[in-house]
């Protein structure tokens, strides 16, 4: 599975190499043979994709790619868990910032926020007209039954470095 925004480039990369020979129709027979200027042009296309993949920027030109990509294709945090980091080190981030550090799209992390503020995970308050500040509620246990009995604030302590807890406590966060 790959990051969200960054599919669009490995699909078409995977399709060009999945598609069918374009036969020449001039040559006869049942067989034909590929055409040199459609394969080359496959073979182009294919080896820039795959550079572009390979690029820190993602798949799109550098300075406007909000995909990030990693060298393998999980990761053991969700991007729930990844937006929950992002909002504890950060509670003013906008939508943009916070999908950018996570490696997913606007829409993806205004979801997730959905999720979040919904099940009371995050509070959110409006602070100077726009200004929006998240609050993320560390005492709330973990979803999941297995890690049921630990908190989100010991998860985003374990993940956090000890000066992005420090910050936190001292902000009034725990």
């Amino acid at each position: 599975m790959r990051p969200e925004g960054c599919a669009g480039a490995s699909l078409l990369a995977d399709s060009i190499v999945a598609a069918p020979a374009m036969r020449d129709p001039s040559s006869g027979g049942s067989g034909g043979r590929i055409r040199e200027t459609n394969r080359r042009a496959f073979d182009r296309v294919r080896a820039m994709l795959r550079r572009l993949e390979r690029s820190p920027g993602g798949t799109r030109a550098e300075g406007t790619s909000r995909c990030w990509r990693m060298d393998r294709e999980w990761t053991f945090l969700t991007n729930h868990a990844h937006v929950l980091v992002c909002l504890a080190r950060d509670p003013y981030a906008a939508v943009g910032p916070l999908a950018q550090q996570v490696g997913i799209d606007d829409d993806a992390v205004d979801e997730i926020l959905r999720d979040l503020v919904g099940s009371g995970y995050v509070l959110e308050q409006r602070e100077r007209g726009r200004l929006v500040r998240r609050v993320v509620a560390r005492g709330l246990p973990l979803r999941h039954p297995v890690e049921a009995h630990h908190s989100v604030g010991r998860l985003l302590d374990a993940v956090q470095s000890a000066a992005d807890v420090l910050a936190e406590r001292i902000r009034g966060g725990d």
